[in-house]
């Protein structure tokens, strides 16, 4: 037995597993900010060149905690984002995550609420060897929305029509991040989904 080896192997295990966590802590924060409208523990899990495409609407970093609230505080008086299925790849300083999402959103007088299943794919990077993760990119996919009605949206579907432009930008904005390399990875699966 080497007893050196198995420390550095232990060590890789201890700064694999303190990633992954911290990776998912600083998913959970932005959800969490989302939710209380905070917009500093919004902004503070983003790096300030972030971009963020939830469907159609791209946003910078520096844009994003405002435009966000301010959107879910025009359409709902309550939001909850339950994050569930969790998965990512971690190379270096740089993570690939796919994260489920089941949104549920209150209405303004209270009486519905709508529930939105999707998932986020970020792009995290860290500025240096030491576990603190920001996101850099992350795309929003909803599956589809339940509304008051009862009625069922296919929610890609509902955007197509809004998406030219914006999905040339988006394209541009996120190959910065480097979200159309690595085969077989995380970031190959976000840009083969459809940007509408």
């Amino acid at each position: 037995m080497d007893y050196d080896a198995d420390i550095e192997e232990l060590k890789r295990t201890v700064t694999e597993l303190r990633d992954r966590q911290a990776i998912l802590d600083c998913i959970h924060r932005e959800s969490r900010g989302r939710d209380r409208q905070d917009v500093d523990l919004i902004a503070a899990c983003w790096w300030p060149e972030g971009i963020d495409e939830h469907g159609p609407i791209i946003m910078t970093a520096p844009d994003y905690p405002a435009r966000a609230n301010a959107g879910h505080a025009r359409f709902f008086s309550a939001t909850m984002h339950n994050l569930t299925t969790h998965t990512c790849e971690i190379e270096g300083n740089t993570a690939h995550s796919e994260t489920y999402v089941i949104g549920t959103m209150l209405s303004p007088d209270k009486q519905s609420m709508k529930i939105a299943p999707g998932r986020y794919f970020d792009r995290l990077e860290s500025a240096a060897m030491n576990g603190a993760f920001s996101i850099a990119a992350a795309r929003w996919k909803c599956r589809w929305m339940d509304r008051p009605n009862g009625s069922t949206d296919q929610c890609a579907r509902a955007s197509c029509g809004r998406c030219g432009v914006r999905k040339t930008r988006a394209i541009s904005a996120l190959s910065r991040w480097g979200l159309t390399a690595s085969v077989g990875s995380t970031s190959q699966r976000i840009m083969r989904l459809s940007l509408c």
